[in-house]
C-alpha cells in the first residue's frame, strides 16, 4: 500500500512538472486549442472558476472582450483577436443580446457565438456553466443545416436540430443486406445519434425517422412515416470544403506546435476510422521517419483486419509498423465474456500497447502518442483533457476531440484516407467479434455478411450471440 502511494505521488509530481512545462508555452500560443471570450470582467472571473474546477490542465485561454454592450463591437473585437488555428467561443447570456437567444457562427467556422440559457454568465452556478460550455462545444461540433439542396456544416443560424453533448452526426451506409429489412433505398444517409440507441435519419427539415441500436438482439427496423433520401458524399465534400480545410488547419497546426521537441511519434492504430485519420495526420505533420503505427492484433478481431492494416499502411506510406499479437480467444472460453462492467480484454490490449510505448521510449527518447479518441464516443473520453502526461518522457494528445463523425468521414473522403470496408458494409463501429459495445445493428450484419461465415460457427461468437439472445 505504501509503495503504491509513493508511486502515485511520484506520478503526480511528474505530471505537474510536465504540465507546467506545457503551460509555459500557452502565453506564446503554442498549445492553446480553445479560446473562450467573455463580454465583461465579472463573466471572465466566473468562467475562470469553471476552468479551475472542471477543465484543469486543458489548453484553454479565456479573455474578456471589453468592447461595450453593442453586439457589432463585441463581434468585431473577437474577430480581430480570434486565431484561425484554434476553436474560438464567444459566450454571452441572453440579456447581452436583446431580442434574440440564437447561437451562430461569426463569419468563420472557427468562431461560435453561443448564447447560454441564462440571462448573465456571472449569475450561473459553476456546474451549470461548465455544462453550458459542453453544449457550446456540441453546437460547434454538430450544427448542420440544409441549404441549396445540400447539408452544410457550421451553418450560420439554422441548425436542423438542437445539438446536445450526447449527439453525433455521421454517415450510415445502408447496403443490400439491410435495405430490404428497413424498407429504405440502398445508399449513404446522414444520421444523428440520440439517446436510448436511437439513430435519427435527417431530412431537409429535421428528423424523418429512426432505427434503434440495442444491446439485446432484436432485428432492426425503421420507425417513421417518411423515407429519407440518400446523399452523395462527394457532393457534401464539395459543399463543405472550406469548413473541412479550416478544421484540418486547426488540428494539424496544433499537432505541429505541441509536437515540438519529441523524438518519436506513436499512433495506436486499430484500423478504425479515428485511428487511421490521426495516423494520416501524424504522417502529414511529422513525416515518415519519426512516426510509428502500433497495431495490437487481437485473435478476436473482425476478419480481414490485418489485411486492411497492411494495405492501408502501404497506401499511407507508413515505414514503421509494429504488430503486437494479443491472445484473447482461449481466455474467453475459460472466463466470462467481457462486459461493460468488466472489460478485461481492453486491459490486456492497453497493457500490450503501453509496454510497446515504453520499449520505444526506453532510452530517454521523448515520445508523443497521438490517439484518435473523440468526445462523441463516450462521456468518459469527453472529460479527458486534450493533453495527458503518461510518464516523464511520454505525452498523449487527442487532436480530434472536437470532431463529429461526419466531419471525420468527409475529411477521409477529401484526403483519400483508406476507409475500412466494414464501414461501407454498414458497420457503425469496429472491434472484436464479441465486443460488449457491438449492438444489434452490427450483429444483424454479421449474421448475413459472407465474410463472417467461419466466425458464425466459432465457439466464442456463438457464446457471445447466445448471451445477447438471452436479453430479449
Amino acid at each position: 500500500m505504501e509503495r503504491r502511494k509513493r508511486k502515485k505521488n511520484r506520478m503526480i509530481l511528474i505530471e505537474n512538472k510536465r504540465v507546467k512545462e506545457i503551460n509555459k508555452t500557452i502565453d506564446n500560443n503554442e498549445t492553446i486549442l480553445y479560446h473562450v471570450f467573455l463580454r465583461a470582467k465579472k463573466d471572465y472571473k466566473a468562467f475562470k472558476w469553471v476552468i479551475e474546477n472542471y477543465y484543469r490542465g486543458w489548453p484553454i485561454r479565456i479573455e474578456h472582450v471589453s468592447a461595450g454592450r453593442k453586439l457589432d463591437d463585441i463581434v468585431s473585437k473577437v474577430s480581430s483577436s480570434a486565431s484561425p488555428n484554434r476553436y474560438n467561443f464567444l459566450l454571452l447570456g441572453w440579456k447581452d443580446l436583446p431580442g434574440t437567444r440564437k447561437s451562430f457562427f461569426i463569419r468563420r467556422p472557427d468562431i461560435l457565438l453561443y448564447v447560454i440559457g441564462k440571462g448573465r454568465i456571472r449569475n450561473v452556478r459553476l456546474e451549470e456553466l461548465s455544462w453550458e460550455f459542453e453544449k457550446a462545444r456540441a453546437f460547434q461540433r454538430n450544427c448542420i443545416e440544409y441549404n441549396d439542396g445540400v447539408y452544410r456544416l457550421f451553418g450560420p443560424t439554422n441548425c436542423l436540430f438542437k445539438p446536445e453533448p450526447f449527439h453525433d452526426v455521421y454517415f450510415l451506409h445502408v447496403t443490400s443486406l439491410a435495405s430490404g429489412k428497413l424498407g429504405l433505398d440502398e445508399g449513404v444517409y446522414v444520421v444523428v445519434r440520440g439517446l436510448d440507441g436511437k439513430q435519427y435519419f435527417l431530412g431537409k427539415d429535421g428528423f424523418w425517422g429512426y432505427i434503434q441500436f440495442l444491446e439485446e438482439y432484436l432485428e432492426p427496423r425503421y420507425y417513421g412515416g417518411s423515407k429519407p433520401t440518400p446523399v452523395d458524399p462527394g457532393e457534401l465534400v464539395k459543399a463543405n470544403i472550406d469548413a473541412i480545410k479550416a478544421e484540418e488547419s486547426i488540428v494539424a497546426g496544433w499537432l505541429q506546435r505541441v509536437g515540438k521537441g519529441f523524438d518519436r511519434v506513436i499512433v495506436p492504430w486499430s484500423g478504425g476510422k479515428d485511428s487511421t485519420t490521426v495516423l494520416y495526420l501524424a504522417l502529414r505533420v511529422f513525416g515518415t521517419e519519426r512516426v510509428y503505427g502500433v497495431y495490437a492484433h487481437l485473435d478476436t478481431d473482425l476478419p480481414g483486419m490485418e489485411e486492411f492494416i497492411d494495405k492501408a499502411s502501404e497506401k499511407l506510406g507508413l515505414k514503421n509498423l509494429l504488430k503486437i499479437p494479443v491472445g484473447i480467444r482461449d481466455l474467453v472460453l475459460k472466463m466470462e465474456l467481457p462486459s461493460h462492467d468488466y472489460r478485461w480484454c481492453t486491459g490486456l490490449k492497453v497493457d500490450a500497447l503501453e509496454n510497446t510505448y515504453r520499449e520505444l521510449c526506453s532510452r530517454g527518447e521523448k515520445c508523443l502518442i497521438i490517439s484518435g479518441d473523440r468526445d462523441v464516443e463516450s462521456e468518459k473520453r469527453s472529460g479527458r483533457p486534450p493533453i495527458q502526461v503518461i510518464d516523464e518522457n511520454i505525452v498523449r494528445v487527442t487532436p480530434l476531440k472536437q470532431w463529429s463523425t461526419l466531419l471525420l468521414q468527409l475529411y477521409m473522403y477529401y484526403r483519400g484516407i483508406p476507409v475500412n470496408p466494414y464501414y461501407e458494409a454498414g458497420f457503425y463501429r469496429l472491434g472484436c467479434f464479441m465486443c460488449p459495445s457491438l449492438r444489434n445493428w452490427e450483429i444483424f450484419l454479421m449474421l448475413r455478411d459472407p465474410r463472417f461465415k467461419n466466425i458464425r460457427t466459432d465457439p466464442v461468437f456463438k457464446s457471445f450471440l447466445e448471451s445477447r439472445m438471452k436479453r430479449v
